[in-house]
């Protein structure tokens, strides 16, 4: 598979019009039409369907989309990577985070550093965990603000950030359980609720009611982080969330209590051990090691 026809392939895939994709890349239609019949000859699959001169993009299709596009952008940051090895610290930092942990931490690393590193310029990216640590395993990213624990002989070396508790965010329509002020609440006060829980963090919660002898009514997992927030503040449930995502609720009408969980959620910062860094992400690193 060329990487040549493979573009005119995500072209495209992205107009689902062979005749602005050929003029996008200025070639002839028919010669752009050859190319992708020869991709859906070396695949076997049709990648598109042809009804009334529009092409559909097909199940088969939309995979290799997705696929090509991430290619693309390995691609791409290969050729930054190596053009920062060279540079040494005038290259760009990547960084991944989780939406709950990424505004305590990552503003106030990107202002230190840049005292140091002026020239360094920088690319975040956020999602849940899961995706973020994908995303450093597929090599879009150099360093990886997550949750969870990471053994010593993995490929992953990993800062230890902060461990937290749990919140309940609530509609100031439906207001809050009965329960006394200043006191987090214990999960029985959410036991007749319907939930509303990230979606990474689904069997956890489950987990944690079935310890109290509870059922968890989920109502609804989300993601990303302001779909809870604004699913709670709408009324449909009670949104449970790590404790740093009060840190996200400014702008929103909502009441939030702490709540009575004794296990706590684990914050790293994370990157892989198996890889040649840039000296800016060795330089970041080193940062971090002397004092977060």
């Amino acid at each position: 598979m060329e990487l040549n026809t493979l573009w005119y392939f995500l072209r495209i895939a992205e107009r689902e019009n062979i005749t602005q994709a050929a003029s996008e890349l200025h070639m002839t239609q028919p010669h752009l039409t050859r190319q992708l019949r020869s991709l859906e000859k070396e695949l076997g699959v049709p990648l598109f369907t042809r009804e009334k001169k529009r092409l559909f993009i097909t199940e088969e299709g939309i995979y290799v989309k997705q696929q090509a596009k991430q290619l693309f952008a390995l691609l791409a940051r290969t050729e930054e990577h190596v053009r920062a090895i060279h540079a040494g610290l005038n290259g760009k930092l990547y960084i991944g985070a989780v939406e709950t942990l990424g505004p305590l931490y990552v503003p106030q690393w990107l202002h230190r550093f840049r005292q140091a590193f002026p020239q360094v310029t920088y690319q975040i990216w956020t999602a849940n965990s899961r995706d973020v640590l994908e995303r450093l395993d597929d090599g879009l990213v150099d360093v990886a603000l997550v949750r969870g624990s990471f053994p010593e002989h993995s490929v992953y070396d990993a800062i230890p950030l902060l461990k937290e508790g749990w919140i309940a965010l609530f509609s100031p329509q439906l207001g809050l359980p009965e329960a006394p002020a200043g006191t987090p609440l214990a999960l029985t006060n959410l036991a007749d609720r319907d939930l509303i829980v990230p979606a990474q963090r689904t069997r956890e919660i489950q987990q944690l009611f079935l310890q109290k002898g509870l059922e968890a009514r989920i109502l609804c997992e989300f993601s990303p982080l302001l779909n809870g927030i604004v699913l709670a503040e709408e009324g449909l449930g009670v949104a449970i969330l790590p404790a740093s995502a009060r840190a996200s609720l400014q702008g929103h009408t909502v009441l939030t209590r702490p709540l009575a969980i004794s296990e706590t959620s684990q914050g790293c910062l994370v990157w892989r051990n198996d890889r040649k860094q840039t000296r800016v992400t060795q330089q970041f690193i080193e940062m971090l090691k002397q004092g977060v």
